[in-house]
């Protein structure tokens, strides 16, 4: 076999443990239960107040749909809300609700004392 196909192999496995460990429930902020692509997507709306779908998508790396079903799903748990942008009418805004903000402080708490740890 070749090199570069184990290394093809080697690739595939790794970015197959990524997205298990992605999708993985782990962390827990006031009680709520997300994946590390919630934290991560909470994090990113917290970090760039006025975000919208188009722009948390293009930050993410990841498709409008992708952006769209995460949304909804942090929207179920009550963490984001979508409100008409105070910059045009047309657009709509993705802001975290008091349980969202929670959650942020919580990981930015996490963030600030684990690379403290060196």
């Amino acid at each position: 076999m070749y090199e570069y196909e184990k290394l093809t192999i080697l690739m595939e496995r790794i970015g197959n443990k990524y997205n298990q460990f992605e999708k993985k429930k782990h962390t827990s902020y006031g009680g709520i239960e997300l994946t590390h692509r919630e934290i991560h997507t909470i994090a990113c709306i917290g970090d760039h107040p006025g975000l919208n779908l188009t722009k948390l998508a293009s930050l993410q790396g990841i498709t409008k749909s992708a952006a769209s079903q995460m949304i909804n799903r942090l929207r179920k748990k009550e963490l984001v809300t979508k409100q008409v942008s105070a910059k045009s009418e047309a657009e709509i805004d993705i802001v975290l609700t008091k349980y969202g903000k929670v959650a942020y402080d919580e990981h930015k708490k996490y963030h600030a004392t684990t690379s403290n740890q060196s």
